[in-house]
Order: structure tokens, then C-alpha cells, then sequence
């Protein structure tokens, strides 16, 4: 999905919306978090992930549901042998972007051409 290797190229995508159901499908089937980070010792950081749900009533209720501890930095072997993936990853995304682009656009030249090829019958009918 494009959407999972982007962040290679930007680094973060913000949308807002007074409702999730304006947002395109592709978008709007990933799950939502809010997360917290916070600042520990040093390098050390904590992610403490956050769920809301609308009930009914119309009220809203937030459940923590996961928190997770991380060090900012990662061994230069990891970081490069991932971000070489990543690459590789975007460079696919990009591409089946681009052919999926494209789709139309060859599919209205067809046409066209179909089109100039039936008129052009017409014409040597007459």
C-alpha cells in the first residue's frame, strides 16, 4: 500500500475531517490511534497509544491500548539494511501508482483510436 512506504518521501500525513466517512475508503479503512510520547531518560522514549469509541449515548470513551518503550537510536547495519528496503519499497509503491495513472489515459486513446478507425470505415463505405 502506498500509504505504508510514503513516509519515505514525506514525513507525515495530516488529515482532518469533522467525519471519517468523508475520507476515501483506502483511507478510511486503517484504525486510528492517538499516541502520546514521552520523554524518558536520555535517548529513551514511551509510546502510549490511545483508542477512542463513540457509544450511543454519545458519549465518548478513551482506552489506552498499548504503550510501548523505545530508544531513538538504532545500530548504523539496522538502520541502513531498512532503510535500502524501504527504498525499494517506495520505488514499487511509485511504479503502481504510475501504471494505475496511466490506465485512463491509454484507455481513452483507445478509444479515440477505435473511434478513428470506425470513421474512417464509414468514410470508405461512401
Amino acid at each position: 500500500n502506498l500509504f505504508d512506504v510514503v513516509g519515505i518521501a514525506v514525513k507525515a500525513i495530516l488529515i482532518t475531517t469533522p467525519s471519517p466517512e468523508n475520507l476515501l475508503k483506502a483511507i478510511r479503512g486503517y484504525e486510528f490511534y492517538r499516541v502520546r510520547i514521552v520523554k524518558l531518560e536520555g535517548e529513551n522514549r514511551v509510546a502510549i497509544g490511545y483508542k477512542s469509541m463513540l457509544l450511543p449515548s454519545g458519549k465518548m470513551i478513551i482506552r489506552r491500548v498499548f504503550v510501548d518503550y523505545y530508544n531513538l537510536r538504532i545500530p548504523n547495519d539496522v538502520y541502513n539494511e531498512y532503510f535500502e528496503r524501504r527504498e525499494e519499497y517506495l520505488e514499487e509503491a511509485i511504479t503502481a501508482l504510475e501504471d494505475f495513472l496511466k490506465k485512463p489515459e491509454e484507455e481513452k486513446r483507445s478509444r479515440r483510436r477505435r473511434k478513428r478507425v470506425k470513421e474512417e470505415d464509414v468514410l470508405k463505405e461512401v
